[in-house]
């Protein structure tokens, strides 16, 4: 007589994933489901905690044929608490697996995840109001430029790298510039101010500058950072000659709104004609090759125009055309508006549907061609006051010049370190 016992094959239950991530992040530590995978930065400590659903002798994570932890077994008759603790060292997605060991002596495969392990990008650097990358400067005048540094765990300094074409480059350190709302990824908004002449009082030599911002973030050595990034270089000519900053800035703001918004209505204003040359072709009760063609490339080009326009309206948010930013990026949603129903229009299921759809789109993309001409009016209409705003800004920055050299002089500190950007000594 032989007695039988039937044991249910090991799997787990209720998994749930714990994330203790870097200390330099500061981030509070996260509970949340397996579900298909766990996503995580380098050097978080994860714990994965299940319920096994009957007793089991050990536990391993596997992954590419290796052992990523070993678990520890609290034992019960309901099958206890099982746990493992790991911490991926390197970038990258994997396939990992709980292996369970029964009881009774044999091994199971029983839950399979993904394991995506993402490193700490370095900063991302950029000019703001795309600036020209050759600027001609009078000796007694001052850089004002925005950046931006996008960086998706933390900000630990930034500089301007200055590399002059007489003399050994430096590194100036500048202050912490504001984070700028609570954007995804983080992101950090300031200003170059400085003035020429202190640059010149450091490297008398010189009659030209390579500048550029540089960003490093919180990344610890232990780790490989600290993590930099930089913006793209800017040239500086001295030339006594040249217009004042305040001008060259004013007319650059106003060269690319007013070619953006002439580049755009162009590209809204052909998608227009293609719809009135093709519209009737949605009659059909099958849609012409052809016409689907046209209507693609109108899709494209009313993309394009949607595009230039918000990336428009974010460069003016930081020049002196800022008053108007706000009628660009509506001018973007009435463009992409078009985009989106004549997207629609040909997979309508009746002939009748398709041509209300179009209709509405090319009324959408008629607005849109009146939103630029108006702007480019106001544009125009701006330009006096402008002008004005730059002669403003050109007393400004002689006042400045003047305070900077009667605080020199009263500070009777050696010429160079008075820079609005104070020199960090490592040169390099």
């Amino acid at each position: 007589r032989y007695k039988f016992v039937l044991c249910p094959l090991p799997h787990l239950l209720d998994a749930r994933v714990r994330l203790e991530f870097p200390a330099y992040t500061g981030w509070a530590a996260r509970d949340q489901a397996l579900g298909e995978g766990i996503t995580a930065l380098v050097g978080t400590t994860i714990e994965l905690r299940a319920k096994p659903n009957t007793p089991i002798t050990s536990a391993v994570l596997e992954s590419g044929g290796s052992t990523l932890a070993t678990a520890t077994i609290e034992q019960a008759a309901t099958g206890g608490m099982m746990t493992l603790r790991w911490s991926p060292g390197q970038p990258g997605k994997a396939s990992a697996r709980v292996r369970l060991a029964h009881r009774l002596g044999r091994e199971f495969s029983s839950r399979e995840f993904s394991i995506d392990s993402i490193k700490d990008n370095p900063p991302e650097v950029e000019w703001l109001g795309a600036p020209p990358k050759e600027l001609r400067m009078r000796p007694d005048d001052m850089l004002d430029m925005g950046y931006a540094i996008t960086e998706d765990i933390g900000l630990a300094g930034v500089q301007l790298e200055v590399k002059p074409d007489r003399g050994d480059p430096a590194k100036l350190n500048m202050d912490m510039p504001p984070q700028a709302g609570k954007t995804t990824p983080p992101e950090w908004r300031g200003r170059v101010r400085q003035p020429l002449a202190g640059l010149l009082a450091r490297w008398p030599q010189a009659r030209e500058f390579k500048l550029r911002v540089v960003a490093t973030d919180t990344l610890p050595p232990a780790s490989g950072g600290p993590g930099s990034g930089a913006s793209g270089w800017i040239v500086i000519r001295i030339d006594s000659g040249a217009e004042s900053m305040a001008r060259q800035n004013v007319a650059a703001g106003q060269a690319d709104a007013r070619q953006t918004i002439e580049r755009a209505h162009q590209l809204v204003q052909q998608a227009g004609q293609k719809m009135d040359q093709n519209r009737h072709e949605l009659r059909a009760e099958n849609v012409p090759a052809n016409a689907r063609k046209e209507f693609a490339k109108a899709r494209e080009q009313l993309t394009e125009a949607k595009d230039m326009l918000e990336k428009l309206a974010d460069r003016m948010r930081e020049s002196i055309t800022a008053a108007r930013a706000p009628e660009v990026a509506e001018a973007a949603k009435s463009t992409d508006k078009a985009r989106q129903q004549l997207e629609d229009a040909p997979l309508r299921d009746t002939p009748e549907q398709r041509a209300e759809a179009a209709a509405a789109a090319r009324e959408s993309s008629a607005a849109a061609e009146r939103q630029l001409e108006k702007l480019r009016e106001k544009l125009q209409q701006d330009a006096p006051k402008i002008q004005d705003y730059a002669k403003l800004k050109e007393i400004e920055g002689k006042q400045r010049e003047v305070a900077r050299q009667a605080a020199q002089a009263a500070a009777d500190v050696p010429p160079g370190t008075e820079a609005s950007a104070k020199p960090d000594e490592r040169v390099r």
